[in-house]
């Protein structure tokens, strides 16, 4: 038999002491139990809060859209999207750029976004004036530790930038064939070079260097593209070349025979001129350093 409420019944729903209780009841709804989960969602005046305290690895807030086109997830500021996750895993923040692959700022966000892609992370910020692209910043006045480090994916740290502003190589032999970190410029060659050639410079750009005259040396650079005109080069700095067969511990020298040439044998013949360049960490790893004060033999 269905229930049928009394006039009574319902004086009794509106009385104001149970509407208080209804209401009470309702917000209790609303707020989940600690036991369930020990999770809570909380509708407070500052803000909607929601907490989930166990440990596990398990998301604290999941969206689950098992049809439709549209977004998983949007928030809104005045009716107007700011930010939304759609069912391709894409972050689109204020309805500007967006990748499959993660989060890009909007354009109209100082012209400027960030691209996470497969090919790459991309910092773009397409303003003309004279502030950087990026800025990295270690604010604890207390910290002792790098502004940057770069690893592999062993997490190995490669390079540091230091908060005295130097940058280093923490682990040289992680090194590739033909790798190189070091005080490096594009400059114009005089005349062809070829890679890992010694270089003085002239007049009119960088030559090979030759420790047989005077004329021809110092050295002050390394070429590290070879060809003509403008061309990357080294000033200090250190390189793996698999293909070198030095001794380690040895000092190299401008060669007075081969022009461009490194060597570990000290020029000895009348009128030569004996300048370090460096010397080799081992067999196919050298350090690059020249000295520009050299002697006549």
């Amino acid at each position: 038999m269905a229930y049928s409420p009394t006039v009574w019944d319902y004086l009794t729903a509106v009385n104001p002491t149970n509407l208080n209780k209804i209401e009470q009841g309702i917000l209790n709804a609303s707020q989940n139990s600690v036991s369930v989960n020990n999770g809570i969602l909380e509708f407070l005046n500052a803000g909607a809060k929601l907490t989930r305290n166990v440990a596990d690895a398990n998301t604290a807030f999941a969206v689950d859209k098992v049809l439709g086109t549209g977004n998983i997830f949007e928030a809104r500021f005045g009716g107007v999207s700011k930010f939304s996750v759609t069912i391709d895993g894409m972050a689109l923040a204020d309805s500007g750029f967006s990748t499959s692959y993660g989060l890009s700022n909007s354009l109209d966000w100082n012209n400027a976004y960030v691209n996470v892609a497969s090919t790459g992370t991309v910092i773009s910020r397409n303003i003309a004036d004279a502030n950087p692209a990026l800025i990295v910043k270690q604010a604890h006045a207390s910290s002792t530790g790098d502004i940057a480090r770069f690893t592999n994916s062993s997490d190995v740290v490669i390079v540091g930038i230091a908060l005295a502003g130097l940058t280093s190589i923490h682990t040289m032999s992680l090194l590739a064939n033909g790798q190189y970190i070091g005080d490096c410029a594009i400059a114009t060659m005089a005349a062809t070079c070829a890679l890992y050639d010694l270089l003085y410079a002239s007049s009119t750009g960088y030559n090979k260097a030759k420790a047989n005259v005077v004329g021809t040396i110092p050295c002050v650079a390394m070429c590290l593209e070879a060809g003509t005109g403008a061309r990357k080069i080294m000033y200090s700095g250190t390189l793996r070349y698999d293909t070198w067969a030095w001794t380690p511990g040895g000092l190299l020298y401008v060669s007075p025979t081969t022009a461009g040439a490194m060597t570990q044998t000290r020029p000895s013949t009348v009128g030569h001129q004996v300048q370090v360049v460096g010397h080799a960490v081992d067999a196919d790893r050298i350090r690059f350093e020249p000295n520009i004060v050299f002697v006549e033999v």
